[in-house]
């Protein structure tokens, strides 16, 4: 979105596309940037002033609801989760879906925040929450395990899951 810097996006964009090639090997992902657009005011919220992932979610399915789309910003960004009406999260993606959110906001090492990437694509894949909390795993939960550092791989289980689940799918590209 614009206000995120290009040449950081463009460095995203390599990191992601090296890590989806080397993750998934089975499966060519083509990562590609678009132009950068403005957030509708629509989805901001006022009283926590930050933007609601899950109304940036249905914006960008309404704007292309054939591609996958990532939108990448640096402001704060919230949804109702954990018993909270508005908590403030790394990134959003639907699970199954198209389209996905993720801000440097919360990411202490801007560096990693393809990883944050990398795990909300996997949602939209339909791959959920690594159910054995493996603090290595691309898909572990933030909640529990936030150290984006330790995060290198997929489990053996969920890799599994997710070869399953993209078995027989035709190309996706972001």
């Amino acid at each position: 979105y614009n206000g995120y810097p290009a040449d950081k996006v463009k460095g995203m964009q390599q990191d992601m596309q090296h890590c989806l090639d080397t993750l998934i090997p089975e499966r060519k992902f083509v990562v590609k940037l678009k132009d950068t657009i403005d957030l509708p005011e629509s989805c901001y919220y006022k009283p926590r002033s930050r933007w609601r992932a899950d109304s940036i979610i249905h914006y960008q399915n309404r704007i292309d609801g054939k591609n996958y789309i990532m939108g990448v910003m640096s402001q704060d960004i919230s949804t109702a989760v954990h018993g909270y009406q508005d908590w403030g999260i790394q990134g959003l993606g639907s699970m199954p879906g198209k389209n996905a959110v993720v801000s440097s906001f919360r990411v202490k090492n801007k560096a990693f925040l393809y990883k944050v990437v990398v795990h909300e694509f996997l949602h939209n894949l339909g791959l959920d929450h690594c159910p054995y909390d493996d603090r290595g795993c691309y898909i572990c939960d933030a909640d529990k395990h936030p150290q984006l550092e330790c995060q290198t791989r997929l489990c053996e289980h969920c890799k599994k899951e997710l070869l399953g689940k993209i078995k027989g799918r035709s190309k996706c590209h972001r």
